[in-house]
Order: C-alpha cells, then sequence, then structure tokens
C-alpha cells in the first residue's frame, strides 16, 4: 500500500480500496479502508456485514462524497 501511495500522491491519482473482507484490519497502526480516496464494502452474504446482495462505498472527502 505504501509504493501505492506514493504513486497516487506522484501523479494525482485517486485510490479507491477493496475492503470487503478487511474490516478491523489495520495498516502501519491505521485502519485499512481509511488510506484511499474511497473504500468500498461488500455485503454480500459470503462477507462479514451481510444484506443478501449490495454494498457501499465510504469517503471522508468532502469533495469525492457527491460523486
Amino acid at each position: 500500500m505504501e509504493k501505492i501511495l506514493e504513486i497516487a500522491n506522484k501523479y494525482n491519482l485517486k485510490i479507491i480500496e477493496d475492503s470487503c473482507e478487511a474490516l478491523f484490519t489495520k495498516y502501519k497502526r491505521k485502519p485499512v479502508g481509511s488510506l484511499g480516496d474511497i473504500s468500498c464494502y461488500s455485503t454480500y452474504i459470503a462477507h462479514f456485514i451481510v444484506t443478501g446482495v449490495g454494498g457501499f462505498a465510504c469517503t471522508n472527502n468532502h469533495i469525492l462524497q457527491y460523486l
């Protein structure tokens, strides 16, 4: 992730994290899903949060939250 963040910063890219199986996981003391610009979570029956099908995306970037 460190190299991905470095490349994204260098080229002004946005990072979308697939965090479906990473609840409560940390990378260098930061929660997985908080490292990029958007984190995605699945709510399919085989994942930790279950609604049957579907998912959701999270961001703390006020510009991206309306895209």
